[in-house]
């Protein structure tokens, strides 16, 4: 898998509507771990990984280089720390799909752990890191160029 070779602004457009894609698949999720329909959360589960692989992929393989390059690493270090939360996710994804193993009665928490953590990072990429990808691409020139 690669990164996408989008133009910045369709790069981060797709990104966004990820995000909300992402959150009503966390829906999708719950409702099938309430029903205990173990094959449709697994499923569903697949689907993310897939999805995640790419998007995470793209944040940090080109948004987060861009960041790097207009501000170094200490003025990039909260968008580091934005991108780093990748790794809690995938872990969480993780610790879902393993309670999903031993049925559905310990897949509620780890859900609603995985669905409020995804949320906050969503939001935080939203309001700091995506911003500041904008503010490098103008710093470094590249903006409706990338």
């Amino acid at each position: 898998m690669s990164p996408r070779g989008l133009e910045l602004d369709g790069l981060l457009e797709l990104l966004e509507k990820e995000h909300v894609i992402m959150i009503g698949t966390l829906a999708s999720l719950r409702e099938a771990i309430q029903r205990r329909d173990v094959q449709a959360a697994r499923s569903i589960i697949q689907g993310m990984d897939e999805t995640l692989v790419q998007h995470f992929l793209d944040e940090e393989s080109t948004l987060l280089l861009l960041i790097v390059q207009a501000f170094g690493r200490e003025g990039a270090a909260e968008s580091i720390g934005i991108f780093q939360e990748h790794i809690e996710i995938d872990s969480l994804v993780g610790k879902l799909r393993e309670t999903l193993m031993s049925g559905v009665d310990s897949s509620a928490m780890a859900w609603r752990e995985l669905d409020e953590f995804m949320e906050s990072h969503f939001n935080r990429e939203n309001s700091t890191a995506f911003p500041c990808v904008r503010e490098a691409a103008r710093r470094l020139g590249l903006e409706g160029k990338q």
